[in-house]
């Protein structure tokens, strides 16, 4: 029934065993945490093929960051310094990296309408072309809850908005990461504390979270300046690797 298994396609990962072509995947963090810090480096290093964070880039690919809160001024401040830190010139990223803000250009996807979820066809149908038309391998929507309008708490809804966007996915080979936030609270965070739905993280292939550095933490690696000046990455979800 499977045939010959060399046949089989390997999985197509863009960067580490986190961004894989054809999927949803997710970054998850409290607000002002630094995920979108760790995101912009990640969208250069996967943009330029330059190993940033430590994570290899298997593949070097045009990557489009859409930022739905900040004005693009904001976004291209903070791309920049990112580049100016790690010597990343602007030539290296000319044609390569891709900056939208949410300020500017109509992103919602979905819409609560009396019985159930109107997918917006015509907005959905732009950000494939968009992404077939530049050839874009990965896809960064930052944050996830405004790119739709549906209750963050049912269930059924959040799916049909992940499966729009998976579907994306799978239509145009790139990956598309979806940046949730999570619930208020202190302490180490995980999966289960993604805001709204349930349905979120079972819909997603990869899920990771970003938690900040706990005053135990810092005494234990000799840190003596303030511990949430540091971050850490954890795998909330992996459905095709090993944990880490």
């Amino acid at each position: 029934i499977l045939g010959d298994p060399s046949k089989i396609p390997p999985r197509e990962f863009i960067y580490g065993r986190h961004y894989i072509r054809g999927f949803a995947t997710a970054t998850a963090g409290v607000g002002g945490v630094g995920k979108s810090t760790i995101i912009v480096a990640e969208a250069i290093a996967v943009a330029t093929g330059k190993n940033l964070l430590g994570d290899v880039v298997t593949e070097r690919c045009p990557v489009w960051y859409v930022n739905l809160e900040d004005p693009i001024d904001e976004i291209k401040h903070r791309v920049t310094a990112k580049a100016q830190h790690y010597d990343i010139t602007g030539e290296q990223q000319e044609n390569r990296l891709f900056l939208t803000s949410g300020r500017s250009a109509f992103f919602v996807i979905a819409e609560d309408v009396k019985d159930g979820v109107k997918i917006i066809a015509s907005v959905v149908d732009a950000i494939a072309l968009e992404i077939r038309a530049k050839g874009i391998g990965l896809v960064i929507i930052d944050p996830f809850v405004k790119a739709h309008r549906v209750s963050e708490n049912a269930n059924e809804r959040i799916d049909a908005v992940i499966t729009t966007f998976a579907e994306v996915a799978e239509l145009t080979g790139a990956c598309i990461e979806l940046v949730p936030r999570l619930r208020k609270g202190i302490g180490e965070r995980g999966s289960d504390d993604i805001r709204g739905a349930s349905s979120f993280v079972g819909a997603v292939r990869f899920t990771r979270i970003v938690n900040v550095m706990t005053d135990k933490e810092a005494s234990e690696a000799g840190i003596e300046d303030d511990p949430r000046r540091y971050l850490r990455v954890d795998d909330g979800k992996r459905n095709m690797s090993p944990p880490a």
